[in-house]
């Protein structure tokens, strides 16, 4: 289970959209939230909205259980906090402090070993990434449990693989090359390097690193060991797009790499195999605004625009499995499909059948905390109309909500990694849990 934060300067300047496939639970005050890597989680879209305890009662769903609430205070001077699976983390400047729960006391701190303040910093499979905004941007891995150094290397992050591999970028001001490479998160042993002119396309995801040299040649490696899969000739869509990649619209997903078209007066989508570069289908997806990723045995096609909707597709041909036009996201969670509304702050949760798209369940509207634990939960929040937080525990794979509490003493609430933090007086933050999960 993974957690990305991207911290903004401390003038509150916006991280750069990057591709790392990781989770937002940052919290942020006075200054914009940072603007996230492209997942489900992994992407951080958040949505806050006055919908309360009076409302669920009178709809006839469930009445809060008092004392399943856990709860601690710290004292946050700084102004980031992100939270993990048994502890927060707080960046302040050039200094993170780790403090455990249950109890809320001081596990470690330390100046973060890259040079300058903090600018981003990842939480990732028992270590935090931390890169400094120094000119010489380097990245610091610490183990999250001791804040020990375990490596340091040149490069910012910006996309993490399933097997333990992170991809560092490193261009540098006033040099026309870009330096690739992929290291070992526990050890930062390099596994490859790549050494590229600065503007060339790259794209990744999975288990594949795309580089599209202008104007139609492509080579495609292995992301772990760096070897050459295949090389050919695909046709791009608009050189200036594509000079310009991150606009491009181009995606890579599920063994794919997904080409914006314009044909008959529509948008389109070529989907390549990856293995071969053979056109596997094309399909009326306009990536411009649309996000595709895994869901299982389907693709879950997003719509970022406010037209909404949402469709599952099949990866062999690109048909459409089913649509929802109530839905602006999917995601595959177990053995279900989650839908989160369109137009409605916080969003509504649905759950539906992955098969063929029918309702199983409304869990009302919840601003959630990713990532869900392996059992389907998660721990969600809404404001409430006496002030404070409605916290609940959603359980997806059986459909129910249990409500857990309300906080009465806190403001700007959000939900993070199986608990709820949220801003108090002082200079101090609040952290609410299921007491149950502190018992274990």
């Amino acid at each position: 289970m993974r957690v990305r934060v991207d911290v903004p300067d401390l003038a509150g300047k916006a991280g750069e959209r990057g591709q790392l496939m990781v989770i937002d639970l940052g919290v942020v005050r006075e200054a914009p939230e940072a603007v996230l890597g492209s997942r489900r989680g992994p992407r951080g879209w958040r949505w806050f909205a006055v919908f309360g305890l009076l409302a669920v009662l009178l709809a006839g769903g469930p009445e809060p259980v008092r004392g399943h609430l856990a709860e601690a205070t710290v004292a946050t001077a700084g102004k980031y906090v992100f939270s993990g699976p048994t502890g927060l983390y707080v960046v302040d400047g050039d200094t993170i402090r780790n403090y455990r729960l249950p109890g809320g006391e001081v596990g470690w701190q330390v100046t973060v070993p890259a040079q300058g303040r903090a600018q981003s910093a990842f939480l990732i499979d028992g270590t935090v990434l931390v890169t400094g905004d120094g000119a010489d941007s380097r990245t610091s891995a610490l183990d999250a449990e001791t804040g020990r150094l375990r490596w340091e290397r040149a490069g910012s992050p910006n996309f993490v693989g399933d097997g333990g591999l992170v991809l560092l970028t490193d261009p540098r001001p006033g040099v026309l090359t870009v330096r690739y490479e992929v290291v070992e998160l526990a050890t930062g042993a390099v596994r490859w390097e790549l050494t590229d002119l600065a503007g060339e396309a790259v794209f990744h995801g999975g288990d594949r690193f795309v580089r599209w040299s202008l104007p139609d040649q492509v080579e495609v490696r292995d992301m772990g060991t760096g070897r050459v899969v295949t090389t050919g000739v695909v046709p791009p869509w608009d050189d200036d797009l594509l000079r310009s990649y991150s606009g491009s619209g181009v995606q890579v997903v599920g063994g794919m790499m997904l080409v914006p078209r314009y044909r008959g007066g529509r948008p389109v989508a070529d989907a390549y195999d990856l293995d071969r570069l053979v056109l596997r289908w094309t399909a009326d997806l306009d990536l411009s605004s649309m996000h595709v990723s895994e869901c299982g045995d389907l693709l879950c096609v997003d719509q970022a625009s406010a037209a909404g909707g949402v469709h599952a597709i099949e990866p062999e041909t690109g048909r459409v499995r089913w649509s929802d036009s109530g839905a602006h996201r999917l995601e595959r969670v177990g053995s279900v499909m989650v839908a989160y509304g369109m137009l409605e702050q916080p969003p509504r949760i649905r759950i539906l059948d992955p098969a063929n798209g029918n309702l199983r369940a409304d869990l009302g509207r919840w601003e959630i905390g990713w990532p869900y634990g392996d059992d389907g939960r998660v721990v969600a929040t809404r404001p409430s109309p006496d002030g404070g937080a409605l916290i609940a525990e959603l359980d997806v794979n059986r459909g129910k909500v249990r409500i857990l509490g309300v906080t009465r003493d806190a403001f700007a609430c959000h939900s993070g990694w199986a608990l709820v933090i949220c801003n108090r007086e002082g200079d101090n933050t609040g952290i609410w849990y299921p007491r149950d999960r502190a018992d274990r």
